[in-house]
């Protein structure tokens, strides 16, 4: 019997879903390598997977992930293909759904994620029933980042930070700016790049907002979660008028990850996430 190399994925509930995208196991393809997929191949495979449905009512949409089990240490690449631009992207419901799919498949759960860099994810998966699972966390990646501050002419900051993805935040001093920050950043959002995001934060009351180049995310990703929790250590100033490790997004208060800084490596502790997988 032909088993299909696409499962579907869904991280939160099917209620609320989080991120929804299809995985592709290449062990199951005559194409092995990552290095044999091009954008065209990928962007059509979404397309004929994705759920439109549940695409709807998610925070996030659009990842396809590729899982090269050639090895002992599996491997995994995550794209963003839902707009005219298919890119490879950090992303941490990403992972966690690559962790579930291993899991189901008896494979090691201490595998590779890569986007220019690689980064180790060691997971903890645990079986739920009906295709769930709950999956935590663990990451370390070399530390490479490209950090900049500046003061905005209309007041509060601004600071772009490369690092897991490329993010320019946007500090607003009060609710009303914070407000107005986004409604511009949303009306300007086509001006992004695939693996642009702008977060949009006020520190006193922790309101954030997050904008990509193809859709306004309903909630937080995990790699604007932990760039605020990268930003809370290496600068003081922002973390002192935070207050608190948590955000309030349109779907609820979020804590931030733990991150720990050393010489050569940064290390995150991921909160556990909600996945469901589904055979395409």
């Amino acid at each position: 019997m032909c088993i299909s190399p696409i499962t579907e994925f869904r991280t939160g509930t099917e209620a609320v879903p989080g991120t929804v995208g299809i995985i592709v196991d290449l062990e199951r393809t005559e194409f092995k390598s990552t290095a044999a997929w091009v954008d065209k191949e990928i962007s059509a495979f979404y397309k004929l997977y994705k759920d439109t449905s549940t695409e709807l009512r998610a925070a996030a949409k659009g990842k396809v992930i590729l899982i090269d089990r050639t090895e002992s240490k599996p491997k995994s690449i995550c794209f963003q293909a839902n707009g005219s631009l298919v890119k490879a992207a950090w992303c941490g419901n990403a992972s966690a759904a690559t962790a579930a799919y291993l899991n189901s498949t008896d494979s090691n759960t201490l595998f590779e994620v890569s986007n220019g860099a690689t980064m180790q994810v060691d997971a903890n998966v645990n079986p739920i029933e009906n295709g769930e699972f709950m999956v935590s966390q663990n990451w370390e990646l070399e530390k490479q980042f490209k950090l900049n501050e500046k003061c905005k002419i209309n007041g509060g900051s601004e600071i772009t930070l490369n690092f897991l993805n490329d993010y320019r935040i946007n500090i607003s001093d009060t609710v009303s700016s914070f407000e107005n920050s986004c409604q511009w950043e949303i009306k300007h959002q086509s001006d992004l790049g695939p693996n642009q995001k702008v977060c949009v934060l006020h520190p006193p009351s922790g309101r954030v907002k997050y904008i990509t180049s193809s859709y306004v995310h309903k909630s937080a990703p995990i790699t604007g979660l932990c760039t605020l929790a990268f930003l809370q250590q290496r600068l003081p100033w922002l973390a002192k008028r935070m207050k608190t490790n948590t955000v309030v997004t349109s779907r609820g208060e979020l804590t931030l990850p733990k991150v720990q800084l050393t010489d050569n490596t940064i290390k995150i502790n991921v909160n556990p996430i909600q996945v469901n997988l589904k055979k395409a």
